[in-house]
């Protein structure tokens, strides 16, 4: 295996913690997901970088999933809902209650417009981005562990040509 360098450019601290990062293809913008319930844009190239809020409807908890789809992200929350979010303007377009309870990530399938969810309601939903309709539903987990204590999906991933999902749980299922 051919060796690879990697080396660290910079490095930002903030007071809250971060549970999402994505990247803007092309840019060097990231995507911040936040304990402090927001989610942000941080450029890295900016010559004093700074955080700036995405505006409008607001997560109630926890943001722990990310996911872009074009020039939509899409952030889950503790709250369980889905924020549609327009990265151009950094303002809400949707949100939706999609889950019974804590969402833990997100995954997108690019080929068929969809993002998938998965949460402690051992569901894995698969969303029209364009339009924030459910359009299936996956329910192969337990909601107990063999100890008989409440189970949480955690994973969640897409092959590259989007024909498969894999979602894995605290019992180590897949």
């Amino acid at each position: 295996m051919p060796s690879v360098q990697i080396e660290q450019k910079q490095e930002w601290r903030c007071d809250d913690i971060v549970f999402g990062l994505a990247r803007v293809p092309d840019t060097s913008r990231l995507l911040i997901g936040s304990s402090n319930f927001g989610v942000y844009e941080f450029d890295v190239a900016a010559e004093k970088p700074e955080r700036v809020e995405f505006t409008g409807d607001r997560h109630q908890s926890y943001v722990t999933g990310l996911a872009l789809l074009g020039d939509t992200l899409i952030s889950g929350s503790y709250d369980q809902r889905l924020i549609f979010w327009n990265i151009a303007d950094r303002t809400a377009i949707r949100a939706v209650d999609a889950h019974g309870r804590w969402i833990r990530r997100l995954a997108t399938v690019p080929s068929r417009g969809l993002v998938l969810s998965v949460a402690d309601d051992m569901l894995c939903k698969a969303w029209r981005v364009e339009t924030g309709e459910l359009v299936a539903e996956f329910t192969d987990h337990a909601e107990t562990t063999p100890n008989h204590f409440p189970s949480m999906l955690y994973a969640v991933a897409v092959s590259p040509d989007g024909s498969l999902a894999a979602t894995g749980d605290k019992t180590g299922h897949v």
